[in-house]
C-alpha cells in the first residue's frame, strides 16, 4: 500500500512487477485528476476474471472504490484496463456516476440500465417488453458499450495510454 497523507493506493494480488506498475498509474492518474482532493482509496486486486469481462470498478463510499483487474493481461491490454477502470473512478468521485441499486446507475441526470451485449436478450428487446410510461422520464436501458460511461472510458483510455507512456515512468 501506498500513502500519500489522506490518499491511499492499495493493490493485492498478481506479480510485484504488476503492483509496482498498477501503483505508478494510479498515482500518475490521481495527481492528473485528485490533485484538490484532500481524501482518497482506491484498492485493486489482481485476480483472474471469468467470462468475457477484463476489469470492474465498484463505488464503495466518498473517494473510496474498489476495482479488480484480469491478472492475466499483457502489456498495453493491462495498462489500457486500469486506465478504463480509473476513468470510471474519475466519473465516480466526481458525481458523474452513482451505483443505485445494483442493477442501475445513474449518470449525471439520467439513470441507466445496462444490458450486457452477450447477453441473449438485447437493450432493444427489453424496451419492448416494458409497458409505455412504466420507467420514469429519464430512465434508459441501453446495451452495456453504449452506457455514456462506458463510451466516455473507452474513449479516453487510448489517449490516457499515450499520455502515460509519454511519462517516461513506464518500462515495458
Amino acid at each position: 500500500m501506498m500513502e500519500d497523507s489522506g490518499h491511499f493506493v492499495l493493490v493485492n494480488g498478481g506479480t510485484k512487477k504488476q503492483r509496482a506498475l498498477i501503483e505508478d498509474i494510479a498515482w500518475w492518474f490521481c495527481d492528473k485528476y485528485f490533485s484538490k482532493f484532500k481524501y482518497y482509496n482506491i484498492e485493486f486486486d489482481l485476480t483472474k476474471i471469468e467470462g468475457n469481462v477484463q476489469g470492474w470498478c465498484m463505488d464503495i463510499d466518498k473517494n473510496c472504490s474498489h476495482i479488480e483487474i484480469d491478472k492475466r493481461l499483457k502489456g498495453d491490454d493491462f495498462i489500457t484496463c486500469v486506465l478504463h477502470e480509473l476513468v470510471h473512478v474519475k466519473q465516480q468521485f466526481k458525481g458523474e456516476l452513482k451505483e443505485m441499486d445494483g442493477k442501475s446507475k445513474r449518470w449525471k441526470d439520467e439513470i441507466h440500465i445496462g444490458i450486457m451485449s452477450d447477453s441473449k436478450v438485447s437493450a432493444e428487446k427489453v424496451r419492448a417488453l416494458i409497458p409505455e410510461n412504466a420507467l420514469a422520464k429519464g430512465v434508459f436501458i441501453t446495451d452495456y458499450v453504449d452506457l455514456p460511461w462506458e463510451i466516455e472510458a473507452y474513449a479516453m483510455q487510448e489517449t490516457l495510454l499515450i499520455e502515460y507512456k509519454n511519462t517516461g515512468t513506464y518500462d515495458a
